[in-house]
């Protein structure tokens, strides 16, 4: 059994890259961590919330994390630089989760605020559907990302 070490709080999700090599885990201290699972090395710390960070997703190709904080934000990193790539004040509330699109190019995120977003994450950051949800969900099942997924209809 290998013990991961480094947070300073709780942690409050982990997630596996696609490849199953590294490990990210997100925390009330405010911080993100990358851990390579092959190696003994320290792991990449990404710091830029002002508040704890309850969701954090690998995009399908592993090159990119999304994290949601109840700062209120969403951010996009560089998961090999622990660069910030894209950072958007998305919502009233703090959020709770982040999944990204199939394909990539989106992210959905949860809120306490009621709603869940959904953001375009390839160049610039585009609110496509607001309010497309009125609960708050810790974890999106399959079906809410599918219906979340689909363009808005009148």
């Amino acid at each position: 059994m290998t013990v991961l070490y480094g947070h300073g709080d709780w942690v409050w999700e982990v997630a596996w890259s696609p490849d199953g090599r590294r490990l990210a885990t997100s925390s009330r201290d405010r911080t993100i961590r990358i851990w390579d699972t092959d190696s003994d090395s320290d792991p990449t710390v990404l710091h830029g919330h002002d508040g704890g960070v309850p969701g954090v997703a690998w995009s399908p190709d592993g090159r990119r994390l999304a994290t949601g904080s109840t700062d209120r934000t969403v951010r996009i990193w560089d998961a090999e630089s622990g660069t910030e790539i894209i950072m958007v004040g998305a919502h009233a509330k703090g959020v709770e989760s982040v999944s990204w699109s199939p394909d990539g190019t989106r992210v959905a995120s949860a809120s306490r605020d009621g709603t869940c977003r959904v953001w375009d994450a390839t160049i610039s950051i585009k609110d496509l559907v607001t309010n497309a949800h009125r609960r708050v969900s810790r974890d999106m099942t399959a079906e809410e990302r599918r219906n979340l997924m689909l363009p808005p209809t009148g």
